[in-house]
Parts: structure tokens; sequence; C-alpha cells
């Protein structure tokens, strides 16, 4: 009889051995297949199961399945591993505790935030008047906090969903849907014409602060993402349609037309892996669950459904779910032992990245930094696995990302993520659409870090930083030959990069001395016109070392009127007392950052007053909290650049 770790060695060799088979048969135009003559009704996946192990172990070659024509069409082989039964999941699970000496998943929280490459999100649509949500693509709808359509505000507020009727010129709360005993706690939503989509955790409320390890794996076992569709045709009394609930944590969300689709992480709880057998152990509490009222019951994900990769970097279930809003079929589920911690999303396909670090077996060290690759690709509320690499660093955020035509692009910094030294590196690597390394720039900045980056068509920008803050603009027209045209050091840094016009950036960050110490925000003005010659335009600093703002962190909370050359921000200023104020200026390239108004929330000992977003509808701002939203009305000094205006509050 094997040992547990003899048998996964076995494993991985055989796995091995097919994947460069397999790729070497692709390589030679084998590994394609012929399907002929389905019709759209009768697609189906075809899987080709290949048994490597006598003790129960398939893969799977799974076809990708779309909408198929009458004409015979070419599709891609691709092989992974699944789970199969419990005893192989225990067996993997024990490899991964083995191998933590040497490969460590990091525990991080998963991020919530977690274009043709040019934003054009958060600009005001001409026809409707409104801004909508800053996002990263085009097309690419990011769930929000906040969300208008130029006739209603729709907001998550102190654990409810608040709707306010914004025609009028006038505030009226049109509904509140409230959540009995806290059994659901919201987080984000999006708007699809009639329809609300809202995002949250359902059991969320069992969490206290005096929980055991033990009490921490039930709770968590019961934790669920949650979401729930209402029909809002009646603004005034929104009705509940549809609720989809997978066990884990909500982590991101995309909405490509009527298409939506999340990634929740569910975390595998193994002591009693550690000290039983598998025998000793019921199967099915590691069985993940989803739920989708159009269904009879909660639905347990076999094993047999579950896949996993060339390794485990820790024990955890990474679970997609993907639904059309229009269709009444079960939501697309697919289940991966794995985990996820940033989202990218272009309007085709997902990428999903894991950071992890090295450790040495020997001495116990922390090394460098690994991110691993995950893609998928997204049709009509349909998930199908693509590809899986890994490469050296990690990732800043979702902006280190970006996929144009068939390329991948992602920044990394490689070191220790929270110890910079002079051995740090910054790395932008080209993958192709099977994710392959094309090409990659690395020695960017040693002992820096990134800290922001942003893709404008066959250019990359990045900013880096440990003392001074180097704007680097690289050309990727040739992918195959990325290279730095041009770079800018100046005191500060950004930590957002938004694009302003085809020569010209917007950068918001922080202010610094030459000794790095921060002084406040710093919003600029990049030239970058000559790419060689980078230039700061003008800058406009905003408060002092202790003011700080949410679209330093969440490009969320930008509102960006392009058509308008208007931009606002919220800050949260501490002198003397807490100043919540949304910042509104306009945008000259000859004047600079010209401050048009502000709106101020007063402090309240009673509710959260700091400004988290600025929508724009019908010529009014409204400055959103927590618990209240104050409107100004702008129509004369926009046009007019006056200063007559009036304003009003509603409190949540």
């Amino acid at each position: 009889m094997k040992s547990d770790k003899e048998f996964i060695e076995e494993v991985y060799k055989k796995y091995e051995f097919y994947k460069k088979d397999n790729a070497n048969q692709v390589e030679k135009n084998k590994g394609k297949l012929i399907i002929a003559r389905f019709t759209a009704v009768a697609a189906t996946v075809l899987i080709v199961f290949l048994f490597v192990s006598g003790q129960g172990i398939f893969y799977k070659d799974v076809l990708d399945t779309e909408e198929l024509e009458n004409e015979p069409i070419e599709t891609e082989k691709i092989s992974l591993a699944t789970v199969d039964n419990f005893e192989n999941l225990y067996n993997l699970v024990k490899e991964s505790n083995i191998n933590e000496t040497s490969k460590s998943g990091l525990n991080s929280e998963a991020m919530l935030e977690d274009i043709t490459n040019v934003s054009k999100s958060a600009e005001t649509k001409e026809e409707a008047n409104y801004s909508t949500t800053n996002i990263q693509e085009e097309n690419v709808d990011e769930a929000d906090i906040v969300k208008t359509d130029g006739k209603y505000i729709y907001m998550v507020s102190q654990a409810k969903i608040v709707i306010v009727d914004i025609r009028n010129n006038n505030m009226v709360l049109s509904s509140k849907v409230e959540f009995q005993n806290n059994d659901f706690i919201p987080r984000e939503l999006y708007i699809n014409g009639d329809k609300l989509i809202v995002f949250g955790d359902s059991n969320a409320s069992i969490m206290t602060k005096t929980m055991s390890i033990y009490d921490v794996a039930v709770m968590d076992d019961q934790m669920k993402s949650t979401m729930i569709i209402y029909d809002i045709t009646d603004r005034t009394s929104p009705q509940e349609i549809r609720k989809i609930q997978v066990e884990g944590y909500y982590t991101s969300s995309r909405m490509i037309g009527d298409n939506v689709y999340f990634v929740t992480n569910r975390t595998l709880y193994t002591s009693k892996m550690l000290k039983y057998t598998y025998e000793e152990i019921n199967e099915d509490d590691y069985k993940p669950k989803y739920e989708d009222s159009i269904m009879e019951e909660e639905e347990k994900i076999d094993f047999k459904d579950i896949y996993y990769f060339n390794y485990i970097e820790n024990p955890s279930y990474l679970i997609l779910a993907g639904i059309n809003l229009n269709d009444v079929k079960e939501a697309d589920i697919k289940t991966f032992l794995g985990a996820g911690d940033n989202v990218y999303c272009s309007d085709k396909n997902m990428y999903i990245v894991k950071t992890g670090e090295t450790i040495n077996p020997e001495t116990k060290e922390v090394g460098d930094s690994y991110t691993k690759i995950l893609k998928f690709n997204l049709k009509n509320g349909k998930i199908n696995f693509k590809a899986e690499t890994e490469i050296s660093g990690y990732v800043n955020n979702q902006f280190s990302m970006s996929e144009s035509d068939e390329y991948f692009r992602i920044a990394t910094t490689s070191g220790k993520q929270w110890n910079l030294t002079d051995e740090t590196t910054n790395t932008l690597y080209i993958l192709d659409e099977k994710l392959h390394e094309v090409a990659h720039l690395g020695d960017l900045a040693k002992g820096e870090r990134i800290y922001s980056v942003r893709y404008m068509e066959d250019k990359a920008y990045i900013v880096t930083f440990k003392q001074v803050d180097p704007l680097f603009v690289i050309d990727l027209s040739n992918p195959t030959q990325p290279q730095v045209l041009g770079e800018l050091k100046i005191p500060g840094y950004s930590t957002y990069l938004h694009p302003y016009d085809e020569t010209h950036l917007i950068g918001i960050g922080y202010d610094t001395t030459e000794s790095a110490s921060i002084t406040g925000i710093k919003m600029a003005m990049f030239d970058i016109s000559d790419y060689s010659n980078p230039k700061e335009l003008f800058k406009v600093n905003i408060g002092d070392k202790y003011t700080s703002s949410e679209v330093l962190y969440n490009h969320k909370a930008l509102l960006y009127l392009k058509d308008k050359d208007l931009i606002a921000l919220p800050v949260n200023m501490y002198y003397k007392k807490p100043e919540y104020k949304a910042l509104i200026y306009k945008i000259d390239l000859t004047q600079g950052f010209v401050l048009q108004d502000e709106i101020l929330h007063e402090y309240s000992n009673t509710g959260d007053s700091s400004i988290r977003r600025i929508v724009y509808a019908n010529d009014d701002f409204y400055a959103i909290s927590n618990s209240q939203i104050k409107s100004l009305n702008t129509r004369k000094f926009i046009k007019n650049n006056l200063r007559a205006k009036t304003s009003s509050t509603l409190y949540c």
C-alpha cells in the first residue's frame, strides 16, 4: 500500500507527463477535435476521461461549449484534474499541508474590490445626463454601494437597500429593503433596467469576537455569498424574484450586458483531516453547497465536479457562478480547489489571481512572492476554464492586469511584500491566450514597489515608489519586445491613474517630502504627449498628512465627467474636528484643477458621515454617506462659472 505522499507524488508525475504529451499534441494541431453539426439546443460538453491512477483519480478533457450553428467548429481541449472522491481530497489536503514548508498561500482577506484599454467609465452619458460607476473596462460593469439611472439613486445604507427618487430636482425616499434578524448583510449592487441585483453575505451576523477556531470553522460552513434579484418596476415596492446562495465569502463580481458572474472563496478547515483518517470524517461536511430559488432544494457539489490545479496553494474552494438575468435556467456553478485574491475582467474573459510566498523548508524563512493566474472564458452566463500559469511577484490590484486582443498583460513586484529591500524589483509580463509567456520587461525601479498601473491602448503607465515617484511609460505595441520609452521622477506617488485624453493622464495619490513623509493628498495632471519625456503639467495639494480619501484605494469612489471637464472626490479631513467633504474641480489644461465647489457632511455621533460616493444626475451632484445624501444644484456654475446653487439633505 502506497503512503499518501507517494500516492500524491505519483499522481503529479503522471499528470505532468500527460500535460506535456497533450501540449505536444496541441503544437502539432492534433489536440483539436472537430464537432460536426450540433444545434444550439443539442450543444454539449465532450468529456474525455483519462484514467491515471489505480486509486481512482480521473483527468477530464473538457471541451468548451458554445452555441453551435449548423457549421462544424473546432473546440480546444482543456485538461484539468478532478478531486473525484473524498479520499483523494483528503490526500490532496494533507499533501498541501506538507508542502506549506516550500510553498504557502497567503491568508489575506479577499479584496472586495478586490476600455478599449482607456476607461470611459464614470463619464456622463450624453443622452441620459447622469454618471456611472468608475469601472476599469468599458461594457464590464462593477458592483458598487451606490448606483443611479438618472431618475433614482440606489444605495447600500446601514445594512439595508435605499431607493431615492431624484426626479423633479428633489429627493424623495421611494422605498427601503430591510433584512430581518440581520441574516443578510448587503455589500454591493447593480441596476439592470427594472432589475436590482444585490450581493452580500448571509449568516454574517453569527460572527462574534469570542469565537474559537472551531466556532469560526462552523461559521464559515454556514457563511454564504448571496445574490438577490428584485423586480423594481415599481420603485416604491421592490419584489424579490430570485435568490442564489453559494457557500463562502463574496470576493467580486462583474455584469456584462444581461449576464452576471460572481466569485466566492470558501475556506476548508483541515484540523480534522490532520487528526483523523478519512474514514472517520463525514465527507459531506467537505462538499460545498449552493441554492437557487428556482431549484427545489439545496445542492451539494460532488467531488467529481470539483477541479484542482497543478498544486494547491491553500485548502480553499474557489467557486464561480454565472447567470443570464433574463433566463430561468439554473446558475452555472464551477468549483475549484484553490483560492483567489484579485479579479480582472474583460468583456470575454475573467482572470483570477492568487498571491503566495515561498518558504525555505529548512530555515522556515519567507522568500519571494509568486502569483498564480487562472483564466476563465465568459459567455451568455456560462463559465469555462481556459488556462493557468504562475509568475514571479505579487500584483498591486486589478489595474495591474489588462487584456488586449489575445494578449494578457500583468505587472508584479518581486520580493517580500512587506519588506522593501534593494533586491525588490518590478516586472511587466505579456502572456498569450494560453497564458504562455511571450515576453517580459524586468528590473524596473529596483528597491521600490508598484503603487499603480494603467494600460491605455498599446502603452502601460506604471508608478513605483520608495522616496520619489517614477512614472514609467512603456511601449507595448510589439508584444514580443516591450520597452521603456520614458520616465518621470517627482516627490510623492499616485495610487490611482485615470486617463484624461490620449496625451494626458490624471494621477491621484500622496504628496511627500524628499524623505518620503506624507504631506497630504496630491492630484496631478501628467502630459504624456512625448512618451520619452513625460511631465507633470500641474497639480493640486489637498489637506495635510491627516487627510484621506477612499479614491486612494478604491477607484469606484472617483467621479469623472469628461464632457463637462469636472472631477470630484470625497475627502476626510481631521484638523481640530473631523470634516467630510466632496470636492468638485474643473479641469483646465491651462489653469489646472480649479475648485468649483464642495459639499460638506456635518459630523454626527449617530451615523457615519464620511462621504463614500459622489454621483451626478441632471445637473445635480449628490454626496452620499452611510447615513445621508446631500444634493447640490449646480446648473448655473457649470454653465456660467457662477456660484448660484441650492442644496438639500435626505437622511437615510
